[in-house]
């Protein structure tokens, strides 16, 4: 049961580095001009990867 909360807060601790991820890119480039891959690499993760969590 400890593991499963661990997993599970290490998810949602990476949900929120994302979106804060996400917001910068947003402010810099706009949101329109922002986009997954530009989110993905900034956060060193596959696209894919980054669609696992949303």
């Amino acid at each position: 049961m400890r593991q499963r909360a661990l997993k599970e807060h290490l998810r949602e601790e990476r949900r929120v580095r994302i979106i804060r991820t996400a917001c910068r890119l947003f402010a810099e480039k706009g949101y329109h001009s922002a986009t997954m891959p530009d989110i993905a690499q900034a956060l060193g993760m596959s696209v894919g990867n980054l669609y696992n969590y949303f």
